[in-house]
């Protein structure tokens, strides 16, 4: 200031000339920073699109825009002192410049914590395919409001406001809500804990809570289920996560259980053929699982011979089980049918001692008459 000349030591509602036009050059140099900062994000943008990956080129593009703008923000903020302005001008160029710093500074956040939402997003779809779009978009959309808030918190107390009050109120505030809406919140909390935990995937049939069926939609607030009665069963996730569930769906074998109850006029060397017969049609079936196969004479029953036929099956669905079993019992009947085999059914056999010698009157002979 002392080798300003006097003719620019005028003042102007309050500011001088020459600090007028420190202020224009201010303005201009962070113009052209903007400008260099663009050069610099086009370039990296350059070089990143040579790897094979695709989230550094996101990145760039994510920070590009913003970091333009906190760039040129950034070098009026940290050249305010240098302005020398004093009393109401001061605080009004002051505002805007840390208005904009900060608000540059939450826009950079707020894209920053989008990005970071949406790879996490795409780590967990790698993990597993069928998991609930608007739930990702809730998580994300959640990093984003906080980093922004946390970044305009920064620049009101920054701005001399009491940020300290402001949270104790928005803390009673939230606690009112929480309060209101507990039911709610404890479902959300229970869809994220159900997509963290994984107990079971859409499409997998489940037993939990007295109810059975497919599983259809992991929503919010519920999970719907499909029912053996084709009803749409919808179940609070609060409930369902603390729920003891047998997921049916997740088992890599299906087991098949079979007690097959033989004649008891079947004779020994036909028993022991019958069992190799269905030995063999198992061994053939390339979806029963070989190393669990156990066919056995197990019992002489009251009215038959029983037979356990116990396997495992590889299957993905309900209906794949049901076709692989029946295409083994028609195989088994069929083994049955050439082996002269007869199945028992349950039968009593009353065996009388003696009769009573009854008169010809108790009889009721024509010569009684």
């Amino acid at each position: 200031e002392r080798y300003v000349p006097d003719n620019l030591k005028q003042q102007i509602v309050g500011v001088a000339y020459w600090q007028w036009l420190l202020l224009g050059l201010l303005i201009f140099v962070g113009i052209v920073l903007r400008q260099v900062t663009r050069f610099i994000g086009f370039l990296i943008k350059r070089l990143t699109a040579r790897t094979s990956a695709t989230w550094d080129d996101e990145l760039v593009e994510v920070l590009t825009s913003p970091a333009t703008y906190l760039a040129t923000t950034g070098v009026w903020f940290a050249s305010l002192h240098l302005l020398g302005i004093a009393g109401t001008a001061y605080i009004v160029i002051a505002f805007l410049i840390k208005t904009a710093f900060f608000v540059s500074l939450g826009y950079l956040a707020y894209r920053i914590a989008g990005f970071v939402g949406l790879q996490f997003e795409r780590i967990m779809r790698e993990r597993q395919k069928d998991l609930n779009n608007g739930l990702f978009r809730l998580i994300r959309q959640s990093l984003q409001i906080l980093a922004l808030l946390f970044c305009l918190l920064l620049g009101a107390q920054n701005m001399g406001m009491d940020v300290a009050s402001l949270i104790a109120g928005l803390g009673i505030g939230g606690l009112a809500f929480a309060l209101a809406a507990k039911d709610t919140l404890a479902n959300l909390l229970g869809s994220v804990m159900i997509m963290i935990d994984r107990p079971f995937r859409i499409g997998d049939y489940i037993l939990a809570k007295g109810v059975e069926g497919s599983v259809e939609e992991i929503g919010f607030r519920s999970t719907r289920i499909r029912t053996p009665h084709n009803s749409l069963l919808s179940i609070p996730n609060c409930e369902l996560v603390l729920a003891n569930i047998d997921n049916m769906g997740g088992r890599d074998f299906r087991r098949a259980r079979e007690v097959l109850g033989l004649d008891c006029a079947t004779s020994p060397a036909q028993v022991e053929t019958f069992c190799h017969g269905i030995r063999t049609i198992l061994q053939a079936n390339p979806a029963v699982k070989q190393d669990a196969i156990t066919v056995a004479f197990t019992a002489m029953a009251a009215s038959s011979l029983e037979i356990l036929v116990n396997y495992h099956l590889k299957v993905a669905t309900w209906n794949d089980e049901l076709a692989n079993r029946q295409a083994v019992l028609i195989q088994i009947m069929q083994l049955a049918r050439d082996r002269g085999i007869s199945f028992a059914y349950p039968t009593q056999t009353l065996h009388i001692g003696s009769l009573p010698t009854l008169s010809p009157t108790q009889s009721g002979s024509p010569a009684a008459t």
